[in-house]
């Protein structure tokens, strides 16, 4: 593969790094965009400055288009780990067994069961109307009346059965405190 220097302007940075764009480098973007690599991290890796990587993304298309590749190579990855994980797979296992006095190891198949968070979290982004967990929302208009009532001003006999034994307790306990009203 023959690597080809683009038309830049060599310029010499203050840390002595010639900034220029080669073809070649486009893989090491894309392999590191897999990576989740931010614009900081391909400087450093390139040596060059932050600014010089914002050029190369302004001037350079092919720059761009292997950032998007290795980020969305990373994005394909982890949905068809997310979807095993929500179906359950099928897996090979080396496992140890002991065979008289020798230890053999031998490949099992093995199903990893379905995770219920993985399908709760797939079908909450893609069926998010039938699957989300928001609390359903509701719109009042008008007018809501309501009263405020002391509690020592209801019958007891109106409240329910835990409710007296709840009130009775709190009594107690401030009497025992020697609270009175409060």
């Amino acid at each position: 593969m023959l690597t080809r220097t683009r038309k830049v302007e060599r310029k010499v940075s203050k840390h002595g790094a010639v900034r220029f764009f080669t073809d070649e480098m486009l893989h090491h973007v894309e392999q590191m965009a897999m990576m989740g690599a931010t614009d900081a991290q391909l400087a450093v890796f390139f040596q060059v400055h932050d600014k010089t990587i914002a050029l190369w993304k302004k001037n350079y298309p092919d720059f761009n288009e292997a950032r998007a590749r290795g980020g969305m190579n990373a994005d394909m990855q982890v949905v068809r780990s997310l979807f095993k994980r929500a179906n359950g797979f099928h897996y090979k296992e080396d496992r140890i067994f002991r065979v008289g006095t020798k230890l053999v190891t031998k490949k099992i198949n093995v199903f990893a069961m379905p995770d219920t968070k993985a399908c709760m979290y797939w079908l909450s982004n893609r069926q998010r109307g039938q699957w989300t967990n928001a609390a359903a929302k509701v719109t009042h208009e008008g007018i809501v009346k309501h009263e405020h009532t002391k509690l020592e001003d209801l019958p007891v006999t109106d409240l329910s059965k835990e409710a007296r034994k709840m009130l009775f307790e709190v009594m107690d306990k401030q009497l025992d405190e020697g609270v009175r009203d409060n």
